[in-house]
């Protein structure tokens, strides 16, 4: 588990198990607005953009690579204490590790375990922390 005091920088990489922890100090972006349907097809919104345009850059200098299968450890905290569905907030963090090349495809995801946080004051902005590392199915 991901204890709840903040890290010290946005992403660190533990070499012994593997484990890469990212915390990124932006709200997370629901599924439900990021993408909107225009006769049939499936287009990204302009929010959804906007988010896109933020996480990238916090990601994209991460040069960790996993191409086995891995599981993820996502803990959320809002920037308001509006409710949202956490299942929805799974997709476009998934699709940003993949865009970003931490993982080679997000169909290597074998454990996701997520957490919804209250609105944190000592995190006006929201944030978002992920740890990813290898999957070992223990018998």
């Amino acid at each position: 588990m991901i204890s709840e005091k903040p890290r010290k920088q946005i992403a660190h990489y533990d070499d012994q198990t593997r484990r890469l922890k990212i915390e990124v100090p932006m709200s997370p972006m629901s599924l439900n607005t990021m993408y909107s349907f225009f006769k049939g097809r499936k287009l990204l919104t302009k929010s959804g953009r906007r988010w896109r345009d933020t996480i990238d850059p916090f990601l994209a200098p991460i040069r960790v690579r996993y191409g086995e299968r891995v599981c993820i450890w996502i803990e959320v905290w809002p920037k308001t204490t509006r409710t949202f569905d956490l299942d929805n907030c799974a997709k476009p963090i998934l699709d940003a590790l993949q865009r970003n090349r931490i993982l080679a495809n997000d169909d290597l995801v074998y454990r996701l375990h997520m957490e919804k946080h209250d609105k944190n004051p000592g995190f006006a902005g929201g944030t978002i922390w992920v740890d990813v590392y290898p999957f070992n199915r223990i018998v």
